[in-house]
């Protein structure tokens, strides 16, 4: 490549960061900081690059060729600068006048929208934008005069107070927000955040601990830190808040929830024992990839919500399953429980979990993501299912089921793929859910899951004769089952020897409903309606069916299968 090629990739590079998402939010000087320069990094572990007396300090050749390198590459990009900054800003005065007759007439329809709806996209724009929400509003507030006024006036729209952050722009905030607003907080995970980091951040937003709603702690995906202090993850940054709110004694009596997630690659469970007093009033905990370990019961928690990978790519990957089991007993007031699991069914170990009782959870919504069917290895082994057999849970109410799947299973045969689903299924039911009698609502969602790495993203639906089998004699208490599947449903029965009059007789659903079935057609409703009917003969105790978002049924079509009487049709 020419050297006037290389040069001419810079305006290339700055036309494309210019275009960035968000690049209005960024804090330039952070960026470009010196330590960012290379010409420094070559030369800082040998001597301070900006040493009053640097020529003194540089005595041998090596040093002395990196430097004189560093210097005229510095000259060089402020010889290019100069050039850029002259010719963009002839450009820009060229520009600015045609811009600010565009902006007028634009701004002539928004004159015309009253401020309390302003005001109301303002706040949907910062909420939006999570931890960089006080940027965002810093840059509405500076669009124009009225922009300005109802920024000011909007106290909600700067109640997001975020580490990364500046010290004044936290004050800024909080000032503008006042003392009654409630506060939605972000600590990222960073070298700079620990030890003084901590102590910063803290005391900037003390003033405001009372009035905290929300707490979410995240980490980089990709932060690589030799500090071993740092090597826990968000575990640690939560510890270390934990005793900074002591040490200042700080109290949070409004926080109700608390949202901390890791790295998807590693997996952060607490050594330490974890002091959540300061939260006295905690509603809703949400750990990714982030398991605590508490020292008292956490009696205000009613939601919990946990995601976690089990795939094969992790080592002894069935203990956070066991640690999790431990860390539901902590939990005595929990209502409403969430599991998301990716890899759930590659893992195969002969592994055993000792039960574990959740008297007080109402509603489980259990989702994994990126299942593989297979024939082999064989489900009631896997960690999977030894966990569910573990979780026991007498007041269960409510039973949420998602599959997402990381392909449509085009390479096994149909009846194959149906089989092995079928065992998935029977896994996810185990016997204690199937036989409560307070379990009376079951919710089925199977879909292709387009976030996970597909070798086809356009991939068909296979044409064969694939299902997805619910077994009747299975889920005999259930009342309302909800079903959404990319693939045909059929009603099955487990027992071979069942009779049609004890399946009647036993059989308590009484409301069925399908929504977003997109490649159900008349002919599978029809199947499913004949087996309720013939076969099993409790078609006459149901008393309402919803269809919903199910493409290609139309209403008459339905109208025709279903009836009037039971038939609730939602387009």
């Amino acid at each position: 490549m020419s050297p006037e090629s290389e040069v001419s990739e810079v305006l290339l590079a700055l036309e494309k960061a210019a275009r960035a998402s968000n690049f209005h939010l960024l804090n330039l000087s952070e960026v470009f900081g010196a330590n960012k320069w290379s010409a420094i990094r070559n030369i800082e572990n040998d001597v301070y690059p900006f040493s009053n007396n640097l020529d003194k300090k540089i005595i041998d050749a090596d040093l002395t060729s990196r430097f004189m390198a560093s210097a005229f590459q510095i000259e060089a990009i402020v010889s290019m600068l100069n050039v850029l900054s002259s010719s963009a800003g002839q450009i820009q005065s060229q520009f600015k006048l045609s811009k600010e007759r565009i902006s007028a007439k634009l701004s002539k329809g928004i004159n015309r929208l009253p401020d309390e709806l302003i005001s109301a996209v303002f706040q949907f724009a910062v909420r939006d934008e999570g931890n960089e929400g006080g940027r965002q509003a810093i840059s509405l507030s500076q669009t124009s005069r009225r922009f300005r006024n109802i920024a000011l006036r909007t106290r909600s729209l700067w109640n997001i107070l975020s580490s990364s952050d500046s010290t004044n722009q936290l004050e800024t905030f909080i000032a503008r927000a006042g003392s009654n607003e409630e506060y939605n907080i972000f600590v990222h995970h960073t070298s700079r955040m620990f030890a003084p980091g901590i102590d910063r951040f803290t005391n900037a937003c003390r003033s405001s601990a009372s009035h905290w709603k929300t707490m979410t702690l995240t980490q980089d995906d990709k932060l690589r830190v030799s500090n071993a202090s740092m090597n826990g993850g968000v575990v640690v940054l939560l510890r270390d808040l934990s005793l900074s709110f002591v040490k200042h004694g700080l109290q949070f009596p409004m926080l109700e929830e608390l949202d901390i997630r890791g790295s998807a690659k590693t997996t952060y469970i607490s050594s330490i024992r974890e002091n959540l007093g300061w939260a006295p009033n905690l509603r809703t905990l949400r750990c990714a990839y982030a398991l605590l370990n508490p020292t008292v019961l956490l009696s205000s928690v009613s939601t919990f919500d946990f995601t976690q990978s089990i795939s094969g790519t992790f080592n002894h990957s069935f203990v956070p399953l066991r640690l999790l089991l431990n860390f539901l007993s902590y939990l005595p007031n929990l209502t409403t429980f969430r599991l998301e699991l990716q890899g759930a069914n590659e893992l195969v170990f002969d592994t055993v979990f000792r039960a574990r009782e959740c008297p007080s959870i109402i509603s489980f919504y259990l989702r994994l993501r990126g299942l593989q069917v297979k024939v082999d290895p064989p489900p009631q082994s896997s960690s999977l299912a030894s966990f569910l057999d573990a979780l026991r849970l007498p007041s269960l109410e409510n039973y949420s089921i998602s599959l997402g799947f990381g392909d449509s299973g085009g390479e096994m045969d149909g009846e194959s793929w149906t089989l092995a689903l079928g065992e998935l299924s029977t896994e996810l039911m185990p016997t204690h859910f199937s036989e409560s009698s307070r379990l009376t609502s079951l919710s089925y969602n199977l879909y292709l899951d387009r976030d996970t790495p597909l070798a086809h993203w356009e991939e068909v639906v296979p044409r064969d004769n694939r299902a997805f089998y619910i077994a009747l004699d299975r889920i005999f208490n259930i009342k309302t089952l909800s079903i959404s599947s990319w693939i045909r449903v059929q009603f099955v029965k487990q027992d071979p020897y069942l009779r049609k009059i004890d399946i009647r007789e036993r059989c308590r659903l009484r409301r069925l409903n399908f929504v977003g079935c997109a490649n159900m057609g008349g002919a599978d409703l029809s199947s499913v309606v004949s087996s309720l009917v013939c076969e099993f003969d409790v078609w006459s105790n149901i008393g309402r069916v919803t269809i919903q978002g199910c493409k290609n049924l139309a209403y008459e079509d339905v109208m025709w299968i279903i009836g009037e009487e039971k038939l609730h049709y939602l387009d």
